[in-house]
């Protein structure tokens, strides 16, 4: 059943491609250790002009402004210099970097990412970088990706498709559910099988982008439903996308995420 389930992964991954899907998480490299700060990190495309930072380790002790700087090949050359651009949460704000052994970040920058040459992990008190990775030719600007699979399952759990829209974004189309579950979450995770565990589950937004709901309401069927990802979390890094009730510990439904992890 298992080299099943991953098979018919294979075929969906493959079928997304021939339709023209890009899948998302290209990864784009890894930061170089410039000088004599350790520094690391792995960079991926998530969205237009979005990248997606994991696994993010700095131990800077006397720079007093850490910044991620993005240089574009016919503006700011093809090395880190001071010519590039901050890159910004979100929220716009200029990202900041603390010393971590494992931090993550959603870096937006300033133009098209088939037009960046370098990013660099720069101290901004010094115009120095600390730490760097080069774009090549085949950056691809990922695409919205339609799943192979549908969310189904009990208390009327319905839905006509799933699509993840970017690396934090997912949107469940014409999703149907009674409402019944005392305390139903959507819920996204790195381990199989479906289970609520403290360390590593991660809670999505309702249907009215906020956290702070402590049930999900009823749903018709004939509305989509857009949900997010907090900051710190992304698609590239959980297996699967659940509809679970915490109070009775019982998966609704789910549907596995067909990204490259």
């Amino acid at each position: 059943m298992e080299f099943l389930m991953r098979l018919s992964l294979v075929v969906a991954v493959l079928s997304a491609a021939a339709h023209g899907q890009n899948m998302y998480g290209q990864k784009v490299g890894t930061f170089v250790q410039v000088g004599s700060t350790a520094v690391g990190g792995e960079v991926f495309t998530a969205g237009d002009r979005m990248l997606w930072i994991r696994k993010v380790f700095l131990d800077e002790p006397t720079c007093r402004r850490v910044v991620f700087l993005v240089g574009r090949r016919d503006l700011s050359g093809e090395t880190p210099n001071d010519a590039g651009k901050m890159a910004r949460d979100k929220r716009n704000r200029v990202i900041t970097l603390d010393n971590s052994d494992n931090a993550r970040y959603t870096a937006k920058v300033s133009f098209d990412l088939e037009t960046v040459a370098w990013l660099s992990i720069w101290c901004a008190t010094t115009s120095t970088s600390i730490g760097e990775m080069y774009f090549g030719d085949d950056i691809v600007t990922p695409t919205p990706l339609v799943l192979p699979t549908q969310l189904r399952g009990a208390h009327g759990v319905d839905s006509t498709g799933v699509v993840i829209v970017d690396h934090q974004t997912i949107r469940i189309e014409n999703l149907a559910y009674d409402g019944a579950g005392p305390g139903t979450w959507f819920i996204s995770d790195t381990q199989r099988p479906v289970a609520y565990r403290p360390a590593t589950t991660v809670k999505l937004t309702n249907q009215a982008n906020t956290f702070n709901y402590e049930t999900l309401p009823a749903y018709d069927g004939s509305n989509d439903v857009t949900i997010h990802m907090p900051d710190d979390a992304s698609v590239f890094d959980t297996v699967w996308l659940s509809m679970y009730c915490l109070q009775v510990k019982f998966n609704f439904a789910d549907v596995i995420l067909l990204t490259p992890k």
